[in-house]
């Protein structure tokens, strides 16, 4: 049974927005309205390991393509390197996960301005992932380290999935959202995603990552059974 005073936010303390300063409210709302601008995609190519894959002909950095997934820019060797399915996934997951960042940014910047664009655009993210997640196959069935939908693994679902944590307790209760769509995004992504990450029983570190992930995706889906 939760306190009865709770309120959302649930994990931000109560004088937070007091205590950012002027840098990081402009820091935030900076991010926001970036993110505002770009387009909302859910790619369907998943599972990449967030490492630094670096072009197998010259040795150096590449330039991820984030929209195709298929090509990624070698400025060294002036050319694409195309074929290569781990880069793709890496790739894959880098979208990812500035899709999860920038619902924190919108958060953010909702959460200080109560401005509706900054919760619209952060609903957008939300309910496109809350549409495809379900159906979306995992990394290995066979496996409890890699039942999991978008990471490469249990650790890699927890670092991508903070940010939508984050961001979607900042604006749950703002009016952009109705109470179906609500629902929708805490049954069908968050209260999914816990339920499924949280079973893998691991190392120190990564039951830190687990636990972290895993008990704020059950708090936005209000499962206290689940997120205690």
């Amino acid at each position: 049974v939760p306190p009865r005073d709770l309120k959302r936010p649930f994990m931000l303390a109560k004088d937070t927005k007091e205590r950012l300063s002027p840098d990081e409210r402009k820091r935030w709302i900076d991010k926001a309205d970036a993110a505002i601008k770009a387009p909302v995609r859910a790619p369907e190519i998943r599972h990449g390991y967030p490492t630094n894959y670096r072009c197998p002909e010259h040795n150096s950095d590449l330039k991820f393509d984030l929209v195709d997934f298929r090509r990624h820019y070698c400025a060294k060797g002036d050319h694409n390197v195309e074929g290569q399915a781990h880069i793709d996934k890496e790739a894959g997951i880098r979208a990812h996960t500035e899709n999860s960042e920038s619902c924190r940014s919108l958060g953010w910047a909702y959460y200080q301005t109560a401005d509706e664009k900054y919760a619209r655009k952060a609903a957008e993210l939300l309910l496109a992932y809350a549409a495809r997640f379900p159906a979306w196959d995992y990394a290995n069935p066979g496996s409890t380290g890699y039942r999991v939908r978008v990471g490469h693994a249990v650790l890699g679902e927890c670092w991508w999935i903070h940010g939508f944590n984050a961001g979607y307790d900042m604006i749950a209760d703002s009016p952009s959202l109705t109470a179906d769509q609500r629902k929708t995004i805490e049954r069908d992504f968050f209260l999914l995603d816990a339920e499924e990450i949280q079973v893998h029983r691991v190392c120190v570190n990564q039951q830190c990552e687990i636990n972290s992930a895993a008990g704020d995706a059950a708090v936005n889906a209000q499962n206290w059974f689940l997120a205690a």
